[in-house]
């Protein structure tokens, strides 16, 4: 697999993202997650390009989501 150069990404890279990455990624830039793949990709790009920062409250609550949907797919054997 080829290493990806950040530094030089174009719209093209994005739209190879899945729509759920898109997503995740203008959910933590606090933009719109509506609209058409294209639509997506074209915000994440602009995103990017304008260097728009990350929402450290809108990461947070993203990572105690992850953490808490994680604890809930844990299968206790010690009850079974």
């Amino acid at each position: 697999m080829a290493d990806i150069d950040f530094d030089v990404l174009s719209l093209s890279d994005f739209k190879t993202w899945s729509d759920d990455a898109l997503r995740c990624y203008l959910s933590l830039h606090s933009k719109s997650v509506n609209g058409s793949s294209d639509e997506l990709a074209t915000r994440v790009f602009v995103c990017w390009e304008e260097k728009i920062p990350v929402n450290e409250a809108q990461q947070h609550r993203m990572h105690r989501n992850l953490d808490s949907y994680k604890r809930k797919l844990i299968i206790d054997d010690r009850h079974s």
